[in-house]
């Protein structure tokens, strides 16, 4: 049943009318933010913290996403336990996800911005407050075993993404996984604006494919899934078949 709504959803996905949600190109953050006055560093914080005024709780699969990757490849692994750090969450995060599915334990540390942590850490309910915590700061999760490191499409949006990623790669969890997130077939990354949020023009990076998988297999995590993940979104002017969305997993080596 589970993987009928998930041909249900690419069916979807191949007649949706197409959607320009990327323009211009910039070879540096400070190029993209320096377009307009209308470009922010992401979602309008009054938009983004709307989320956080209540815990959202029962998620529904009939609209299949990439939140069906980390479910799916925990279900493989069939452990008992697992603890993951979701990176930029939001809400719902990834753990409603997975538990919607799995009946695995699972604890989830999931890192937000000041604010968010601030205004949604008193809404979770009682009965899921042990294995759920938004935090604001990797050092809250120094004394803590992570077994998986998960970017539901939020690398993107992470200034200096690979000094983030130096500091994933201290805490050695087995797994990191990216999802829905754009890689290309160029040799370089570059900046785009973002305009499919409400009220907001943003920076995003997509990324060149081939030098994100040598960044991080010379970095101790080699590829072990790679699948393209079919878009309504598109560039305005970059030609379609130079980038995809992307589902990554990587294993520890």
């Amino acid at each position: 049943m589970y993987f009928t709504k998930i041909k249900k959803f690419f069916k979807k996905i191949l007649i949706s009318e197409r959607r320009e949600s990327y323009v211009q190109e910039f070879t540096s953050l400070k190029d993209a933010k320096k377009f307009s006055t209308q470009v922010s560093d992401y979602i309008l914080e009054v938009n983004d913290l709307k989320r956080a005024s209540k815990y959202v709780e029962n998620i529904n699969f009939s609209d299949v996403d990439r939140n069906i990757i980390l479910p799916i490849l925990l279900g493989i692994l069939n452990k008992k336990d697992y603890t993951i750090l979701d990176v930029g969450g939001g809400n719902p995060p990834i753990y409603e996800s997975i538990k919607k599915i799995l009946k695995a334990d699972v604890k989830s540390f999931i890192l937000e911005t000041d604010k968010f942590v601030e205004e949604i850490n008193n809404k979770i309910p009682n009965s899921k407050s042990n294995f759920i915590k938004y935090i604001a700061s990797l050092d809250a999760i120094k004394m803590q075993n992570i077994d998986i490191v998960y970017f539901g499409s939020s690398l993107q949006y992470i200034k200096k993404y690979k000094d983030f990623l130096y500091e994933i790669f201290t805490i050695k969890p087995e797994y990191i996984i990216i999802t829905d997130t754009v890689f290309t077939k160029l040799d370089y990354d570059f900046y785009v604006l973002q305009n499919n949020m409400k009220d907001s023009l943003f920076p995003c990076l997509f990324f060149s494919e081939i030098s994100f998988l040598d960044f991080m297999y010379n970095h101790g995590y080699n590829c072990i899934f790679n699948f393209d993940n079919p878009s309504i979104h598109m560039h305005k002017t970059l030609n379609r078949d130079q980038y995809d969305f992307k589902h990554l997993i990587f294993r520890k080596i």
